[in-house]
């Protein structure tokens, strides 16, 4: 099978010429905005009223691996467990802000942080209500906090508010002001003087049967030591990326949001390639396409160049894969394609459509109890079958709070060694099928984001446009 131009556009529904130009066209013309190009409308999800995670699983996931108590010092975990964004990690402030969970189903997640943290972030009251807060102060007494030794005086050590607003009577309060401070009130329960004395209350407060307790960061460890109990300590971020690998029905909407805002996003960002455009001007269309749905912007290959400020240049002729990734309230987006300026060469028509044929095929065996290493195989063979004997990449991941969600293979491991995932009901998952090889004339990509059901496969992007011919 070849694909000319014209049967690309007809048979594919590509993007077609771009009608308007930006930086990535011609260096004096006028680029028009995102709206102008009518950028297809999307409607970005309500502030949740419930949590993200996926409790029943989570707790499942915990009594299969005998583990006690999680605790977590990673923003994402955090987020996941409780669905507040730590926004001092973000400037830098490492550990400000912790979450832990119990085996027991009964048991809400706990946030441990800054009350002042907490009132700007203000969230939603039914949030606040599916959560158990401990909340950091500082030492009411440092000097004699500095010379505590027993895990159980530090974490009843006296505590002081730390900064937190002055309260005036000269005009009303405004709704998010009053707000704000309703949910203080309904939050507080105690005051801990510093993180680590909060930790030790959650671990001295648990009932630990198995006497496992899980960490995803080894900082933590010193912590639990200092508890004096003799417990076994496991990988809490490879636990809890299989707890993230059964999404909730709230992360499902974020995924089905994210998918689809990361594809329209990449499409705009094509529709601008002309020739001369180098890389970078490509990347900086999907980054401003992505402000049109409220995500952001976290990675495009082009071409196999990955850093952002490459400066490859796009010529006529040259086919070049684009795999973009952006997200929204950390959960990502991955869309992979095919963009060719111009008509492609012989060689990369026949892997273009011998990428097609082979997803075509791969796509309805994506269901419950595959494993990624048997699609792997099924995808090789079937690149075989459609007569592509060129080296070729293909890689089954998860799709989440990271582009790739996937649990370590083992605990605390050094290097990444990806667990052989089995598909299951709830999952979404991905399947990289880039060309990678040179000397051919470009590179070429297909993928698309697969939510898992009982019934198969469910695509969650618009899957059209196969191959983008400009």
């Amino acid at each position: 099978m070849t694909i000319s131009r014209r049967s690309a556009i007809k048979g594919l529904a590509t993007i077609g010429a771009a009608s308007g130009l930006s930086s990535c066209a011609q260096p004096n013309e006028k680029a028009p905005s995102t709206s102008q190009l009518k950028q297809p409308t999307l409607s970005v999800p309500d502030e949740p009223d419930q949590l993200l995670l996926n409790h029943d699983n989570a707790v499942e996931e915990m009594q299969r691996a005998g583990v006690d108590l999680l605790i977590c010092r990673d923003p994402v975990n955090v987020q996941y467990l409780t669905n507040l964004r730590t926004t001092p990690e973000v400037l830098g402030m490492d550990g400000v802000s912790y979450a832990t969970l119990k085996a027991s189903i009964d048991r809400k997640p706990t946030y441990i942080g800054s009350r002042i943290q907490f009132y700007f972030d203000a969230p939603k009251a039914s949030v606040v209500e599916q959560l158990d807060f401990r909340f950091v102060g500082v030492p009411a007494e440092p000097d004699l906090y500095g010379q505590l030794k027993e895990a159980s005086d530090i974490a009843n050590a006296p505590a002081a508010i730390y900064a937190m607003p002055r309260m005036h009577d000269e005009q009303p309060l405004s709704p998010l002001e009053s707000r704000r401070l309703k949910q203080i009130e309904r939050a507080v329960t105690e005051l801990k003087a510093t993180s680590e004395a909060a930790i030790l209350a959650e671990i001295l407060e648990t009932d630990l049967v198995n006497k496992t307790i899980a960490i995803d960061d080894l900082m933590l460890r010193s912590v639990i030591e200092k508890s004096g109990l003799d417990v076994r300590i496991v990988d809490g971020e490879r636990l809890i990326r299989r707890m993230r690998l059964i999404k909730s029905p709230l992360e499902i909407d974020y995924m089905r949001f994210s998918a689809e805002a990361n594809t329209l996003a990449a499409k705009a960002a094509a529709r601008r390639v002309r020739e001369g455009a180098t890389f970078a001007d490509v990347r900086k269309e999907f980054a401003k396409a992505c402000t049109e749905y409220d995500t952001r912007a976290k990675f495009m290959m082009l071409d196999t160049h990955t850093p952002n400020l490459s400066r490859g240049e796009i010529k006529d002729g040259r086919s070049f894969l684009m795999d973009s990734v952006s997200a929204f309230e950390g959960y990502h987006g991955d869309y992979g394609r095919t963009v060719c300026l111009g008509e492609p060469n012989r060689k990369m028509q026949k892997v273009i459509a011998g990428l097609s044929a082979t997803w075509d095929r791969v796509l309805p065996e994506l269901k419950p109890g595959v494993t990624f290493n048997e699609i792997i195989k099924l995808t090789m063979k079937l690149y075989r079958e459609v007569g592509l004997d060129v080296g070729y990449a293909v890689n089954p991941h998860s799709v989440g709070m990271h582009h790739h969600d996937d649990p370590n293979a083992v605990d605390f491991s050094l290097g990444y060694i990806k667990d052989n995932v089995k598909l299951q009901e709830g999952m979404i998952v991905s399947i990289d099928m880039p060309f990678l090889d040179v000397g051919l004339g470009g590179s070429a990509h297909l993928e698309d984001s697969v939510l898992i059901t009982k019934d198969g496969p469910e695509l969650i992007n618009d899957p059209s446009d196969r191959v983008i011919v400009i």
